[in-house]
């Protein structure tokens, strides 16, 4: 909270103005290196070009350091992205954690598609935290912390 009105110089506000747009920038090459990363995965296990290193698991483990269930999890996300390559809440999926609650209906595309409208829509809605810890939406706005309730809320529905 700010208690005082500070005026930044102009040399503060460049700095915080490229800041700004390295951070920006930042999150969208995340994005895109996960993307990138998670259809990597997927068409490795599709296409099987790791069987001179066994199995796929043994592929991951022996080249990445990733297990196998993790590897798993990494390509489900891309056939997820693939489903709903737009919207808003797939934009927001940005980590495999992310797609974990989702990947069980990976194989179900009309209920996975039905979820992500759900999503969509209810990420619309900023929540506010009730006492029993439960958000409930309050007003329409974009946040962070939004997503991280959507994915509660989805584990809660799917599991």
């Amino acid at each position: 909270m700010i208690t005082e009105e500070v005026s930044l110089t102009n040399p503060e506000k460049r700095q915080l103005e490229k800041c700004e747009e390295a951070i920006r920038l930042g999150a969208t090459e995340a994005l895109d290196g996960f993307r990138k990363m998670a259809k990597a995965f997927h068409e490795i296990r599709s296409n099987r070009p790791y069987r001179e290193h066994g199995t796929f698991a043994e592929y991951f483990n022996t080249v990445f350091g990733y297990s196998r269930s993790h590897s798993n999890r990494i390509a489900d996300a891309s056939q997820i992205l693939d489903m709903s390559p737009s919207g808003d809440i797939v934009k927001a999926l940005v980590t495999e954690s992310h797609f974990r609650p989702l990947a069980v209906l990976k194989d179900k595309p009309l209920e996975l598609q039905e979820v992500l409208d759900v999503l969509e829509q209810w990420s619309k809605w900023k929540v506010s935290p009730t006492s029993s810890g439960v958000s409930i939406p309050i007003k329409a706005g974009n946040s962070t912390m939004r997503v991280n309730h959507l994915f509660q809320l989805l584990s809660l529905i799917c599991f």
